[in-house]
């Protein structure tokens, strides 16, 4: 198994919002990976993460590709984008 983990700063003041846009992000697709969004509490609190499951690289690049093409995808997009600051990483780790 793959773990996509995605980390984000939220806008001042746009936390909530953003902690939604994540948790709501693809629920218009079929076959949703299982996925986790984290607030942080300490530390930098204006971080949230991301993390989806995948199979192996295949399933995670389908995965992707579907959620680029899907036409709901570019109004998730835009609501995301007003709620991020520039700077987010994107990692892939494997579950040992």
């Amino acid at each position: 198994m793959i773990v996509n983990r995605r980390t984000y700063t939220a806008k001042p003041g746009h936390m909530e919002a953003l902690i939604e846009v994540l948790k709501a992000g693809g629920s218009y697709l079929e076959n949703m990976p299982t996925f986790r969004v984290y607030q942080a509490l300490f530390g930098e609190s204006s971080r949230a993460v991301l993390e989806l499951d995948f199979d192996d690289l295949a399933h995670y690049e389908s995965f992707w590709a579907r959620w680029g093409a899907a036409p709901e995808s570019a109004q998730v997009l835009e609501r995301f984008r007003q709620q991020v600051e520039a700077g987010e990483t994107n990692e892939i780790w494997r579950l040992c």
